[in-house]
């Protein structure tokens, strides 16, 4: 056919470009692709596989996305017929540039937002589970360290009933040492974590609190050491067979090891009695046994 036959643009005003279409159907297109884009950049953050999940499964968003783009590609379809012609083809290129920017500006602003907003989900999604498991750490402990000191302390007036301690010694550090690394490992993952959010009030008033009882994990973390050495003497000591060698070998080896062990406990009072000074709430009960008051 002759383009001379060609019917001319309709420029008229007798159909109008769908501007307001194309533009409702933009917007519904961005606010779900920034949904999109937020959504996953929270999830990423957050590190959360059941978010990815739920994603996943709810595909509804999927097909409405597709809808609107559909939608506007074919508004602005019209648009570009409507206005066939040369004079608007600066105008839409110019339209099309201004929308794209905007709606790149929109996409970047969601990641960081999602991400932001997904990394302090993550931390605070972690500190509760490690107060979960602090708190069943928390039941479990205390027995094994009342144990372990009522055995420590005992007092033992005759070389046999030292030497008997010191077995039952062994026995209680078996069952106190493994809680102590894991309260230890859990107090430092939760400071970790607190890190990230002091400057929230709420969770950086737990610093102290946290920083103090992992003071006072370290300190018995080293006594531990320091005790198996002289349940280690005690056991060369029984191997001993006249009152004199035991208590030159007592003296020579086991009475240093002791001092140690009372050094460490005396490091451990004064940590006790410093947070005491600043004000730090620990479990009253730690306090006490320390004779604080």
């Amino acid at each position: 056919m002759d383009s001379s036959h060609l019917p001319p643009p309709n420029v008229s005003g007798s159909e109008r470009a769908p501007y307001g279409s194309f533009i409702f159907s933009l917007v519904l297109f961005t606010v779900g692709l920034v949904g999109a884009v937020f959504s996953l950049a929270f999830a990423t953050a957050q590190g959360s596989p059941d978010t990815f999940d739920s994603l996943r499964r709810d595909g509804a968003w999927i097909v409405g996305l597709i809808g609107t783009a559909i939608w506007a590609q074919r508004t602005w379809s019209q648009i570009v017929r409507v206005e066939a012609v040369p004079t608007f083809r600066q105008k839409h290129r110019s339209f099309m540039m201004e929308a794209g920017a905007a709606i790149c500006v929109a996409l970047g602003s969601a990641a960081m937002v999602g991400g932001y907003l997904g990394i302090r989900a993550g931390h605070f999604a972690r500190i509760k589970l490690l107060t979960q498991q602090f708190d069943t750490f928390a039941a479990k402990g205390p027995p094994a360290k009342q144990k372990f000191v009522l055995i420590a302390r005992r007092e033992t007036p005759t070389m046999p009933e030292y030497i008997q301690r010191c077995s039952e010694l062994e026995a209680a550090l078996n069952d106190y040492e493994p809680n102590l690394r894991e309260g230890d490992r859990l107090i430092g993952q939760t400071l970790e974590e607190l890190q990230y959010l002091k400057a929230d009030a709420g969770y950086a008033k737990l610093i102290p609190m946290a920083t103090a009882l992992q003071s006072v994990l370290h300190k018995d973390l080293e006594s531990a050491p320091a005790f198996r050495k002289e349940v280690d003497y005690a056991k060369r000591l029984a191997a001993l067979s006249t009152p004199e060698d035991r208590e030159r070998f007592y003296r020579a080896n086991i009475l240093p090891v002791k001092d140690d062990e009372d050094r460490i406990a005396n490091e451990e009072i004064e940590i006790l009695r410093d947070a005491r000074a600043h004000g730090v709430k620990l479990p009253e009960s730690m306090y006490r046994e320390a004779g604080i008051q």
